[in-house]
């Protein structure tokens, strides 16, 4: 078969792209063999920043 895009990932990111494209468009979505093995599923949500130790 022959497909116009080929997404490897089926995370948020993965998920989105598939849906943003045009729906003539041919897509084939690649995934692990347990879909929730993603980043996106074990994310936390916590909120994280970057500092230089003088900064504290």
């Amino acid at each position: 078969m022959r497909y116009d895009v080929v997404i490897i990932g089926s995370g948020v990111a993965g998920l989105y792209t598939a849906i943003a494209l045009p729906k003539t468009m041919k897509v084939l979505l690649i995934n692990k063999s347990y879909p929730w093995e993603c980043n996106t599923y074990y994310a936390q949500g916590g909120v994280t920043t970057a500092y230089d130790d003088a900064d504290i």
